[in-house]
């Protein structure tokens, strides 16, 4: 047996569950939720049945002495009231919550007639082809509950409270709260994104789960980007395209398909503007986060949805060609931020190899300068013999004798030089002691006579 410090039966043998369905009641001491009933053991002596205590949380408690002794630590604990009484029902008023004798539902309207008629829609019945039931009830005969927390919805409830949440987003958006419409976006997807069907689900229920997701997704990526969270943007879409994709890879054997089709969803606005807008709000979000390649060909795609969902006459082809043209105009951004980058590489490279560049361009016109330099572009004229300044006067002997310094084998003789010599082989001059000019031995005796002479 248990030590008695650690045996909590008795304590929570009397434990009851907060009640599913909560009364909003009138009390002496403001409005308050019935959070749970239990069923007391005293008897009352003129009513032989059990008395049932009321556990009821107060909130609109306004004594200020009372309030400031329940602050411990930053944190209000409520104010209780446990009371038998049945204490009446708060006034209902239109989109309440109601507890009726046919089931509960909701408020859609309040007529102005001599019964002050309730028009409440029941959320408990459940019909085919998603038809709704209505009653037209008294004010006495309504009484307004809690609305339903997320753990207290069933998978029907939750599709409709995801509903009644983007109602309330888009009229934010469109008033260009974009903060308050991402909330309450976000909200709904979280509300239908792990929901459980059961035996009681029904593909038309499925249906506007999918509508729902889709839709919820795909604003609350554009309210991301309206905020520059790019990242957000990118997830959201993403979640929206994956759904999607999904749908489109089942064809014509998916019978959710087939009851969206009968809703007036057609395969152009299904597969055509809500995935292109997936994708662009994808690609721009890509773009922003410099990944330009990854962002062009997510329009490639876009693109393609569009060439195969553009048709002529139909409902959605406006605003196909306005997403054609938002497509066209980020993907020449994109092409602008890619010739921007490359700019800025290449300014880069020339900062930290600049100087390399101008020594190389420097060294290459030294290197020009010094060839034009070496370069002859003439030959050096010939220098003639002693012999050939005495015999000036005798054309035949300047003709032949032709012995010059050599010099460069790659230097060009001159043209006159080469007919002199063509002219020179054609006729021999041989002197009278039989010696030619030029050779060795008249050199020696032209020498001798110049100097005898001199």
């Amino acid at each position: 047996m248990a030590p008695k410090s650690l045996d909590f039966t008795e304590e929570f043998s009397n434990f009851v569950p907060e009640e599913r369905n909560q009364a909003i009641v009138n009390t002496p001491f403001g409005k308050g939720i019935v959070i749970r009933t239990r069923n007391g053991d005293k008897k009352d002596v003129n009513n032989p049945e059990t008395v049932s205590i009321r556990e009821i949380e107060l909130t609109d408690w306004t004594k200020p002495e009372l309030e400031a002794n329940d602050f411990k630590g930053g944190i209000s604990k409520p104010h209780m009231l446990y009371s038998p009484t049945d204490f009446p029902s708060i006034s209902p008023t239109v989109d309440d919550d109601v507890m009726t004798q046919f089931g509960r539902g909701k408020i859609v309207e309040i007529r102005n007639d001599d019964r002050n008629t309730h028009v409440v829609k029941l959320s408990s019945w459940r019909l085919a082809g998603r038809s709704s039931v209505f009653c037209y009830l008294t004010s006495k005969e309504c009484t307004v509950m809690r609305p339903y927390r997320f753990y207290d919805m069933d998978v029907f409830e939750k599709v409709e409270h995801a509903n009644d949440l983007k109602k309330d987003a888009t009229s934010k958006f469109s008033s260009k709260d974009y903060d308050g419409a991402l909330e309450i976006y976000a909200k709904a997807v979280d509300t239908v994104r792990y929901v459980q069907h059961g035996k009681d689900s029904t593909n038309e229920l499925r249906a506007d789960l999918i509508v729902v997701m889709i839709t919820c997704s795909n604003n609350a990526s554009l309210c991301s980007s309206k905020k520059k969270d790019w990242e957000r943007t990118e997830k959201f879409a993403a979640n929206s395209l994956v759904l999607i994709d999904a749908l489109e890879s089942k064809k014509d054997t998916s019978k959710i398909r087939k009851i969206l089709n009968n809703d007036g969803i057609k395969d152009s606005q299904l597969f055509g503007t809500w995935k292109v807008k997936s994708l662009i709000l994808i690609a721009k979000a890509q773009m922003e986060r410099n990944d330009t390649s990854k962002a062009i060909n997510t329009l490639k795609k876009a693109l393609e949805s569009i060439s195969l969902y553009k048709k002529e006459g139909d409902n959605m082809s406006k605003q196909l060609s306005a997403q054609e043209k938002d497509i066209r105009r980020i993907r020449l951004e994109c092409s602008q931020r890619i010739k921007l980058s490359r700019k800025i590489e290449k300014e880069r490279a020339k900062a930290m190899f600049g100087g390399f560049e101008e020594e190389k361009k420097d060294f290459s016109e030294k290197k020009e300068t010094v060839a034009k330099q070496t370069q002859i572009p003439n030959p050096p004229p010939p220098i003639r013999s002693p012999s050939e300044h005495l015999s000036e006067g005798d054309s035949s002997t300047t003709n032949t004798r032709n012995s010059t310094i050599e010099g460069p084998a790659n230097i060009d003789v001159p043209s006159e030089t080469k007919t002199n010599k063509r002219q020179s082989s054609k006729k021999k001059v041989v002197f009278a002691d039989g010696t030619v000019p030029g050779s060795h031995f008249s050199l020696l005796q032209e020498f001798a006579v110049g100097w005898a002479a001199w």
